[in-house]
């Protein structure tokens, strides 16, 4: 729709015109408008040389995927044990039933509205109002971004029938037999069902703390680091598009991201991991 061009609030209006609602385009209007964020404002706490106006949702959520950059998880403390996020695509939103990564927010309109603390202000409510969050309303302006939102689908997936399995017609060899370690021995299938676009709308925990050493110790440290191990599946449809694919935005190829996951799903204390990978 956006005929290859990057949606501006200079440009949105022409190309969109005549395509989406007029409340679909007040809520684009919204997502492409700037306004302050943690480090890029009018005030003198920020990290560019000149003052800015802030930044748009779409910035990095560009053309509704990603541009893609990554940022500092916004809900974890102490300061020092907060991750990199990568900045997640927004293709599929349509379909998403919970959102957030790890807060489980069951609407597109509470992750709109819960934004403007968290991923513009780092979840700080003292620096926000000091370098002039904005709050839309939830009415007015968060139904209509939400709106808009709602009606983004999936890059174009050719070579799958609608059941989400490969068209055999269509598929070569090797992505057959990919298939069918992912739909078998993998396991992979049972949290990214092909039938609700390869995510199951749950949230799992990894148990990530068996490898993950915590830098900190003191009371509720470990609970804190439990509790960032519950994740949501995401769908792997946008995967074909999206860089970088995962871990914290350093594995921008396939391949190391899967070995990634498929060692880190299964533990180092369960051998099905390494075996899955011919190792």
């Amino acid at each position: 729709m956006s005929r290859g061009e990057l949606l501006t609030i200079r440009n949105y209006c022409e190309i969109m015109n005549g395509i989406i609602t007029p409340v679909q385009m007040e809520g684009l209007r919204l997502l492409l408008t700037p306004f302050p964020q943690e480090e890029f404002n009018q005030t003198e706490d920020r990290k560019v040389a000149a003052q800015s106006l802030g930044v748009t949702c779409l910035d990095c959520h560009a053309n509704f995927n990603t541009n893609p950059a990554f940022h500092l998880t916004p809900d974890v403390r102490p300061q020092a044990a907060r991750f990199r996020l990568d900045t997640t695509s927004l293709r599929g939103l349509f379909n998403q039933q919970i959102h957030g990564s790890k807060r489980t927010l069951r609407s597109v309109e509470d992750f709109t509205e819960f934004e403007q603390r968290t991923a513009y202000f780092n979840g700080d409510h003292v620096s926000a109002t000091r370098k002039g969050v904005n709050l839309p309303d939830r009415t007015n302006q968060v139904a209509m971004m939400a709106q808009m939102q709602n009606i983004i689908d999936f890059p174009p997936a050719p070579k799958l029938d609608p059941f989400g399995r490969l068209d055999p017609a269509l598929a070569s060899e090797q992505e057959l037999a990919g298939e069918r370690v992912f739909m078998g021995k993998g396991r992979c299938a049972q949290c990214h069902v092909p039938q609700t676009s390869f995510m199951d709308n749950n949230m799992h925990d990894l148990k990530l703390e068996r490898t993950d050493r915590c830098r900190h110790s003191g009371p509720g440290v470990r609970s804190r680091r439990s509790a960032r191990h519950r994740r949501q599946v995401r769908s792997l449809r946008p995967k074909r598009v999206l860089q970088p694919l995962a871990r914290r935005g350093l594995l921008v190829f396939a391949r190391p991201a899967l070995e990634t996951t498929c060692l880190r799903a299964f533990s180092p204390w369960n051998k099905e991991g390494p075996a899955l990978l011919g190792r």
